[in-house]
């Protein structure tokens, strides 16, 4: 592969790894509603709205032993959002090395319960409760095939999804076991706490 053949491709995963990014920030929740469909036109539309700056990045980096892609962005956005024309200068670069060894290193499964919790209750806050949550049809037909768009530990705590679960996909879940997670995690009165100020009535006891 030539120089300008990876450039071209990397520039294209840049832009992919970018657009979630872009979309919460420009339209946040649009991507809630989004079919593989919207997510393709959406996709593109980012990619050749900023193709040149994309491209520019990818020539300035791919070339070097440090660059991963997926990393680059995630390094690139911790601090704050940044646009395509922001990526292309050597200060992102500097930050994303500096960010490198915390990106490569492996989190703790209790590190993972909590992020997921969190991150869990923050889907569900978008939209009140887990009752109005599920209201979406792309969020049902995601939870009735295995594959709920946030991890469904925090779930396991909702009368509405475990009602929703027993009536549609029964054998999807283990809820003790998703639970126990939560109850064993060495910060559990905290994580708990969370969700109850969160789920209100719909706790799960």
């Amino acid at each position: 592969m030539n120089i300008e053949e990876k450039i071209k491709i990397e520039s294209r995963k840049l832009s992919d790894f970018y657009y979630p990014y872009y979309m919460e920030e420009r339209y946040p929740g649009a991507m809630d509603n989004f079919t593989d469909i919207n997510t393709r036109y959406w996709q593109n539309k980012v990619f050749f709205a900023y193709k040149k700056y994309f491209e520019k990045a990818a020539g300035m980096f791919c070339v070097r032993n440090e660059y991963d892609a997926k990393k680059f962005i995630q390094s690139a956005m911790l601090d704050k959002f940044k646009y395509p024309q922001q990526l292309c200068v050597e200060n992102v670069w500097k930050t994303y090395l500096q960010y490198l060894p915390g990106l490569k290193s492996k989190k703790s499964e209790e590190d993972e319960i909590a992020e997921n919790v969190v991150n869990g209750l923050l889907e569900i806050k978008k939209y009140g409760n887990v009752k109005d949550w599920l209201k979406l049809s792309v969020n049902k037909r995601m939870v009735i095939e295995g594959k709920p768009k946030i991890e469904p530990t925090v779930l396991a705590f909702s009368n509405e999804f475990i009602n929703f679960c027993k009536n549609n996909c029964e054998d999807n879940y283990n809820f003790e076991k998703m639970r126990r997670k939560v109850f064993n995690h060495k910060s559990s009165e905290k994580i708990i706490s969370k969700i109850k100020k969160i789920f209100k009535d719909d706790y799960y006891n």
